[in-house]
Order: structure tokens, then C-alpha cells, then sequence
């Protein structure tokens, strides 16, 4: 019984390794949001100018990062 609850096994750090799972969880879901958000709005400005421009291919392509591996 003892041996059980030494360690990993301890109730308290089965809580402990619990929370903190949880907590990175929500981190990890924040940073994605905030991503997401970020890059809606990226493409929204990016729409915009490409709908209000003359010649999008001249002026909207070049500002494009391209990546190439």
C-alpha cells in the first residue's frame, strides 16, 4: 500500500500532472486561436488590397513571401 502512493503514483501528483496537462491544454488552444485570428485578418487586408488595386500582379504578388523549400 505504502509503495503505491510513493512517487508518481501519489495521489497528489496524479492532481498535480492533472492540472498542469490541463493548463497547457488551454495554453496550446490560446495560441491557436490567437493564430487563427491573426491570420483571418491577415487575409481579409490582404483581399482588400488585392480588390481594390489596378493590377493585383504587379502590385500585390511581389509583397507575398514565397516559400520555397
Amino acid at each position: 500500500g505504502t509503495s503505491l502512493c510513493s512517487g508518481e503514483l501519489h495521489p497528489d501528483m496524479i492532481v498535480y500532472e492533472e492540472q498542469h496537462l490541463k493548463s497547457d491544454k488551454r495554453a496550446y488552444f490560446s495560441q491557436l486561436h490567437n493564430y487563427h485570428k491573426d491570420m483571418i485578418g491577415f487575409l481579409s487586408k490582404l483581399k482588400e488590397s488585392w480588390e481594390t488595386c489596378k493590377d493585383p500582379e504587379k502590385e500585390i504578388l511581389p509583397k507575398i513571401p514565397r516559400f520555397i523549400p
